[in-house]
């Protein structure tokens, strides 16, 4: 059991047990784990993410009169008028309403050099980098699973195998008869810090000891390191909010407060449409629904009525103790 909550901080809370916020791993196994068993199952792109979801919203977005400019990095966000002057580095732009879709550490390196945006007596949460490493071989494991996560002295953390669900790489397994995994390392920092063909060696090292039947199968491997802008989850302090205490200014992000039990990629794309219903709203436009989180499945939450029963009674005694 140990073990098991070990790989599950370092999993979905990524970080160790001690690094953990209390409240972010409540919350997980709150909605994530406990009260529904199809919270485990994970759903996946048939191919990579540009072509399956980013260039087709790049699109949508161009055809109604929006565009994207790449390599802009914003500089100074300062106010104008009932709006915001926008600066980055080769350019600058006026607009109405903002939105700050931007990373926990980036937001705060930005709004703490805006004039206009005190953020004194906000939080930031933690945030850590991450590597993400993929291998190909030239046979295929024995598994039936196509995801799962490690939890021993292991230095990766979880697994996907990509042959299983995207379309690419099921072609090249039907065609060569070999496999091809994903893994994810989130910590510890030394760990991240070891080189690139050190961390590699140590990866197909723990794959070969999971999977034996893949020793001396080796056809490529690569390796991809993120910034420390993966967010460590906690309630403690006063988080940024959708709604920002400025006006025309409004926040999305996987960080970013807002009253719904969700988080990751989940959060991000929840906390993104209440943004752009905020604006909706001020030009009286329909807002787009957001989905609320699936209440406990039947026993868990007979289960969770049980325990609340048990607990209004013990107060209850309690009082009539006093």
């Amino acid at each position: 059991m140990q073990a098991l909550f070990t790989g599950l901080a370092r999993n979905f809370t990524s970080a160790h047990p001690e690094d953990v916020p209390q409240s972010g791993f409540i919350a997980f196994l709150r909605f994530y784990t406990l009260l529904r068993r199809d919270s485990w199952a994970f759903s996946y792109f048939e191919r990579d993410s540009a072509h399956a979801l980013i260039t087709p919203l790049a699109d949508r977005l161009c055809a109604a009169g929006g565009s994207i400019q790449l390599g802009a990095r914003v500089t100074t966000l300062a106010r104008a008028g009932t709006g915001w002057q926008i600066t980055w580095n080769n350019g600058e732009v006026y607009a109405d309403q903002v939105v700050l879709a931007l990373d926990a550490p980036a937001a705060r390196d930005l709004l703490s050099r805006c004039p206009d945006t005190n953020v004194q007596g906000l939080s930031w949460p933690l945030t850590i980098p991450t590597a993400v490493m993929r291998f190909w071989f030239s046979r295929t494991p024995r598994s039936a699973a196509e995801a799962g996560i490690f939890t021993g002295n292991f230095a990766i953390d979880n697994f996907f195998w990509l042959h299983r669900f995207q379309t690419p790489f099921i072609d090249w397994h039907a065609a060569t008869n070999g496999s091809a995994i994903e893994v994810h390392v989130y910590g510890p920092p030394e760990l991240i810090r070891e080189p690139d063909a050190a961390l590699l060696a140590r990866a197909l090292l723990d794959l070969q000891r999971v999977w034996p039947e893949l020793r001396g199968a080796l056809l490529q491997q690569s390796i991809r390191r993120n910034p420390d802008t993966h967010t460590l989850f906690s309630s403690d302090g006063e988080l940024l909010a959708v709604q920002t205490p400025w006006s025309g200014l409004v926040a999305c992000g996987d960080w970013v407060r807002y009253p719904h039990p969700s988080l990751y990629m989940e959060r991000a794309v929840v906390t993104g449409i209440a943004a752009a219903n905020a604006i909706l709203l001020k030009f009286n436009q329909d807002q787009q629904p957001i989905q609320a989180a699936d209440p406990p499945e039947m026993l868990a939450r007979w289960l969770q009525n049980s325990l609340r029963w048990v607990r209004r009674r013990a107060r209850a005694y309690k009082r009539s103790r006093l």
